[in-house]
């Protein structure tokens, strides 16, 4: 009696009801707002569809600049002298292709897969965890966590990994306008009873193949020497006009012994950088 509320309604429904919005009435720093809230693959398959102008918002810089800083991925500023490329954020939304290591599998910790084996000499390429022979990775405080790496035979062990630095992200578009940097690098160590030889030979490759730009690095190590950790490491400056890194490293050990006593090597890398 007296209640004025009807009979199965609380008083809460109005609150709970899910009528639809209308975005007609929004503005469009408020629609890029919730674009930046929506999955990628609903905004570009069903919210891109709609109408011109949300079609507009959703390939316009806006929306995959707020999902690549929420990401927190690295988005580097754009030349103020140009425009940035079409869907720039976009990429680096979807691939965050700067400052990251792009070498897969760069030290072993899932075998070899993620490379080409061109010499598998001696008794091959072994994925050793931990590192046998040689000082712990844990004495490396840019390898902290790493506890794998790679090791070669008594013949010549070799294998390449190609990066396409388009694939990753780095479109020639993106790539022209940042002009950016490469950064390569692989630590490599032999054992504390074996004489060993590491090669390391970087080349950065046009679309068509055409080498544009090479780094080679040899280093002997002699018997009763070895163990510690050293660093191979190298900036190309001038990467105009690459599409992709060649990243080849080969070892062989001094004494023909059989087993893994050559040189090993761990955290192959491979960075686009802007500075």
């Amino acid at each position: 009696m007296g209640s004025s509320q009807s009979a199965g309604m609380s008083a809460n429904d109005d609150c709970n009801s899910e009528e639809p919005i209308d975005l007609s009435i929004c503005c469009d720093e408020v629609l890029t707002e919730i674009f930046a809230h929506v999955p990628d693959d609903d905004l570009l398959r069903n919210c891109r569809l709609v109408c011109k102008l949300w079609m507009d918002i959703i390939d316009s810089q806006s929306v995959w600049k707020i999902k690549a800083e929420r990401r927190r991925c690295v988005a580097p500023k754009c030349r103020d002298t140009a425009p940035p490329p079409k869907h720039f954020y976009r990429t680096i939304a979807f691939k965050n292709p700067f400052g990251r290591n792009l070498i897969k599998n760069p030290c072993g910790k899932d075998a070899i897969n993620g490379w080409i084996v061109e010499l598998n000499g001696g008794d091959g390429w072994k994925a050793e965890n931990p590192p046998k022979g040689s000082d712990s990775l844990d004495t490396i405080a840019e390898l902290a966590g790493h506890t794998s790496c790679f090791a070669t035979s008594y013949s010549i062990c070799q294998k390449s990994q190609t990066v396409d630095l388009w694939n990753e992200g780095c479109t020639e578009q993106i790539m022209n306008h940042l002009k950016p940097k490469i950064y390569i690098c692989e630590w490599y160590a032999g054992r504390f009873d074996c004489s060993c030889r590491y090669n390391l030979d970087v080349k950065l490759l046009s679309n068509n193949q055409e080498v544009l730009d090479t780094f080679a690095f040899e280093y002997h190590e002699t018997q009763w020497t070895g163990r510690s950790w050293k660093k191979a490491e190298h900036l190309f400056e001038r990467c105009e006009g690459t599409r992709y890194v060649r990243f080849e490293h080969s070892g062989v050990d001094g004494q023909f012994w059989a087993g893994h006593y050559g040189s090993k090597m761990t955290n192959a890398t491979v960075k686009v950088i802007v500075v």
